[in-house]
């Protein structure tokens, strides 16, 4: 996001360890509250850069889970959570994996 001017971008793989479907829950939440302390940061005292509690709690949990079970990336599921953009691919995902979560 970055927040710091020493170091590197960091680099990590959000969706690493999200096929277990609590990994993929508190991944969720710790990123938004992660994009909301960023905004503040930033100066943005609006919500525009932070996650709908509705997408924290249960669509971006389930997203994670459905990228992970396929090897898709954050910018998969970035894309899946963008505005404007209907998509059924992440439910397709989950009803059809045979071990994915019952989101």
């Amino acid at each position: 996001m970055g927040l710091t001017a020493v170091l590197p971008g960091l680099v990590c793989d959000p969706v690493a360890g999200c096929v277990d479907p609590l990994v993929a829950e508190r991944l969720a939440k710790a990123f938004a509250a992660g994009t909301a302390k960023a905004s503040i940061i930033a100066g943005h005292g609006d919500s525009a850069a932070r996650l709908n509690p509705a997408e924290a709690d249960w669509v971006f949990p389930a997203y994670l889970h459905a990228a992970a079970f396929t090897g898709r990336t954050l910018d998969d599921v970035l894309r899946w959570v963008a505005p404007r953009l209907a998509t059924t691919e992440p439910s397709e995902i989950l009803h059809e994996g045979p071990h994915a979560a019952p989101f």
